[in-house]
């Protein structure tokens, strides 16, 4: 229970994501601040403080996203408003905004960390890429936070000084079915 409640702290702290311009398979996203392009399909694998493992999906076009937990997927489909999850087999979960943020979609700009109380302060280089770095509140603990952010997706989290998420390997090619399978296997990112 302890991990599923820290997996969800985590699904939340992913919504701070920005933009970059290397790639093409992006979606304009037009805020207040300006335009922000951001990977319409983009996966990460990344390594917790405890030193779990965990990959995580998203979809935006088609507003989807999964988290890969050594002991099972969790799906969530913001346009129909499903969830489910898969621990051997596929048990539907009761839509619930504290696991599923309704503005999860809607945060993906660089005005979605301005909103929260982040700053762009910097920049640093993880896995090879040059990620924008934002400096700010975690809105669930109130200690301080820089995330790194490439391409739309999270790469590197410092809380109270302390790496808490550090990403291992980083994928914008998604498998077109990769939101049906059940599998753990991630051979196409590592």
């Amino acid at each position: 229970m302890k991990k599923l409640l820290k997996f969800n702290l985590l699904v939340l702290l992913i919504i701070v994501i920005a933009g970059c311009t290397q790639n093409t398979n992006k979606i304009i996203v037009d805020t207040p601040d300006g335009v922000t392009t951001i990977a319409e399909r983009a996966a990460v694998k990344f390594k917790i403080e405890d030193g779990t493992i965990i990959y995580y999906t998203h979809d935006l076009a088609n507003q989807k996203l999964r988290v890969d937990i050594p002991t099972g997927i969790f799906l969530m489909d913001y346009k129909s408003r499903a969830m489910w999850a898969y621990v051997g087999m596929w048990m539907n979960i009761p839509w619930s905004p504290s696991m599923a943020s309704e503005e999860y979609f809607n945060m993906q700009s660089e005005n979605g960390l301005t909103e929260q109380g982040f700053k762009k302060t910097g920049t640093m280089t993880v896995l090879g890429k040059l990620c924008d770095v934002y400096t700010g509140d975690n809105p669930s603990t109130y200690v301080e936070m820089k995330i790194a952010i490439w391409n739309g997706i999270t790469m590197w989290i410092e809380e109270a000084g302390k790496v808490t998420y550090e990403a291992l390997a980083v994928s914008l090619d998604i498998p077109d079915n990769f939101f049906e399978q059940t599998t753990l296997e991630h051979s196409w990112i590592e």
